[in-house]
């Protein structure tokens, strides 16, 4: 049940990941000074100015649009209030290995959003520019808010790239087309304040990503499942302040039925050595947050409250929500939520959770679990640590490589010895009804009625109080019973004490 997919996580993600830096519940959050934008000699008067130091970035957008900073490193602004849905502009920074040209960098963006993203198709795409290196791509996809029709802009130059991107509808993509691109004109990049190194997962290299500079960071592979899944976790030196990423969470969830009764562990595959599921009535997005994330903090945190949550239908853009939802028995649904409690000491301490929880069939589960949480005035830090962790968990192509091909082989160990384990049962359960089938034949030979309404083969089945129906179709007449019928006899005999039995002459 909800076997990990291949980790095809682009740095650019067009369906953009989980909210940071701007949040839906209480708007985006801004530095303290709205500083012009680094090299952008271009201002637009009359448009705010969004700058995110901590990560390096800033551009402009239109007056009542919404910003919003993204958990895959995306930053992106869009006409919705939620920073969501309507018309939006994407833009990220990259790094690339010398000689990438933005054709190569254009043609891996696309294959990857093709597995990643709902209907993702590239319509046509063109070199623009050899000096700067230019390239260009016209996309399709499935969003939040319905189809989009999208243009995808690559530069690369000393060794950095550029990912800016465009879409809206397709009914309102010309008419947005002007204001799309003078956004995108905007965004420039500079020095973040976040100092960041690179951590590799230590016991089979499996993956990396960046954690800030200092901060200890535990990184692991597990497996709930058939296929792996990523852990990566990093706190600050003076251990308050946590950031964590969880792909996918465990315990993953059983739908409670006549056969599973809510609250009790399903252990379907055990001898698999697969962990078993909690059985749990399925909680999409934000009801997880509420529902089951929480309260496994409470404990410790005596007076948590939430202080705002909400969904997150973005996340459901990506493939592999897209393709639980249409399932039968399917659903994918993304939500948010901050909360806040008090800490050791008094202090004030908030707390921020993305999730992704999917259906398929009769099991569930997250499988994308986001957590950031810091005293109130390292908060933002701990958002942005977060998107940077978050955005830049890659897998190791040749351990993935490896991963996918031993998954592959472990199924197939299963799907065999399933089949190995249905024959011999089916061989035995043969061999028991022909050993039956020779000792109902023996017992018709000797025993010629019963009393007891009926035997394993169907032999004898009660006819009336005082007859039986024997296995030649004859019904026949209860003797030596006193002139009683049968149920009579046996509750007299009950009554007194005895045993019922059947007379030595009869």
């Amino acid at each position: 049940m909800l076997t990990r997919r291949a980790f095809v996580r682009s740095a650019a993600a067009l369906a953009g990941g989980t909210a940071a830096g701007a949040s839906r519940l209480g708007g985006p959050r801004q530095p303290a000074r709205a500083a012009p934008l680094p090299g952008n000699t271009g201002e637009i008067p009359g448009w705010p100015r969004y700058a995110q130091d901590l990560l390096g970035l800033g551009f402009q957008y239109p007056p009542g649009w919404t910003p919003r900073m993204l958990e895959n490193g995306l930053a992106s602004v869009t006409s919705g209030r939620d920073g969501i849905t309507g018309a939006r502009a994407l833009g990220e920074l990259l790094t690339v290995k010398p000689g990438t040209t933005s054709a190569a960098l254009l043609f891996v963006l696309a294959a990857n959003f093709a597995v990643s993203l709902d209907r993702f198709e590239a319509a046509a795409a063109v070199r623009l520019a050899s000096t700067p290196d230019l390239s260009a791509l016209r996309y399709t996809l499935n969003s939040a808010d319905g189809p989009r029709k999208g243009t995808l802009v690559v530069q690369v130059d000393k060794g950095g790239a550029a990912v800016l991107a465009f879409d809206a509808a397709p009914a309102q993509y010309a008419a947005q087309i002007s204001t799309l691109t003078t956004i995108i004109r905007t965004f420039r990049w500079y020095q973040p304040g976040l100092a960041l190194r690179q951590e590799v997962e230590p016991n089979e290299r499996a993956f990396t990503a960046l954690v800030p500079e200092g901060w200890p960071a535990q990184f692991q592979v597990i497996r709930p499942a058939i296929d792996a899944g990523f852990v990566a976790r990093a706190v600050d030196p003076a251990g308050q302040t946590l950031i964590e990423a969880h792909l996918p969470q465990t315990p993953a969830f059983a739908l409670p039925s006549q056969l599973l009764r809510e609250g009790t562990w399903y252990h379907m595959g055990d001898r698999w050595g697969i962990q078993p599921y909690l059985v749990l009535p399925y909680l999409p997005g934000k009801e997880y947050i509420r529902g089951f994330a929480l309260p496994q903090l409470g404990p410790q945190r005596a007076d948590l409250r939430l202080l705002g949550w909400g969904d997150r239908p973005d996340l459901a853009g990506l493939q592999e929500a897209a393709l639980a939802r249409r399932l039968p028995r399917g659903g994918a649904d993304g939500g948010e939520a901050e909360y806040a409690w008090t800490g050791p000491g008094g202090v004030r301490m908030r707390g921020r959770i993305v999730v992704l929880t999917i259906l398929e069939g009769g099991l569930w589960g997250a499988t994308t679990f986001l957590r950031a949480e810091a005293p109130e005035p390292q908060f933002n830090l701990a958002v942005a640590a977060l998107t940077t962790m978050s955005g830049s968990l890659r897998p190791n192509a040749v351990w993935q490589a490896a991963a996918i091909k031993g998954a592959a082989a472990r199924w197939r160990i299963i799907i065999q010895t399933q089949r190995e384990v249905f024959n011999t049962y089916q061989e035995t359960l043969q061999h028991r009804q022909e050993v039956f089938e020779k000792a109902a034949e023996a017992w018709d030979q000797y025993i010629r009625y019963t009393f007891s309404g009926a035997s394993d083969f169907g032999a004898y089945v009660p006819f009336g109080p005082d007859t039986v129906l024997t296995a030649d179709g004859k019904i026949v007449p209860v003797v030596g019973l006193g002139g009683q019928s049968v149920g009579n006899w046996s509750d007299q005999m009950q009554r007194s004490g005895q045993t019922p039995y059947l007379v030595q002459n009869w």
